[in-house]
């Protein structure tokens, strides 16, 4: 599988904490994965309890309950899906794909061939 970023995007959220702000953003990211079709997902996180939460590993805070919840049947309807870890330090690029993100509010962008690295990725389809 050819691991290709394809989106960014960004959006306000009415979050109360970094994790719900993590588990909001996976959440929409495979909302929009599934509304185009794309059935193929790696996702990678250095938010480890989010993580862990996808995973079944860790018991999730009855405040992420629903969002997990959601983000499970959503990922129970791909064909693949891997979710991993990446330490902060080693993430740069997430911080990239952030500023991308936060430049071009409430909507999805190409990725820049710059910032290629951690966001939706699918082995079906490819930015030019």
């Amino acid at each position: 599988m050819d691991n290709t970023t394809l989106a960014v995007g960004c959006q306000p959220c009415n979050a109360h904490n970094a994790a719900m702000t993590e588990a909001l953003a996976i959440l929409e990211a495979l909302k929009y994965a599934a509304s185009m079709g794309w059935e193929n997902i790696l996702l990678q996180s250095d938010a480890q309890p989010i993580i862990n939460y996808i995973h079944g590993s860790q018991q999730v805070p009855w405040q992420l309950q629903a969002i997990i919840s959601d983000v499970k049947l959503l990922l129970s309807q791909l064909t693949f899906f891997s979710a991993g870890f990446i330490p902060r330090s080693l993430n740069c690029k997430a911080h990239q794909l952030a500023s991308i993100g936060r430049t071009n509010r409430n909507k999805v962008c190409e990725c820049p061939n710059a910032a290629r690295a951690v966001a939706l990725f699918t082995g079906e389809e490819k930015v030019n």
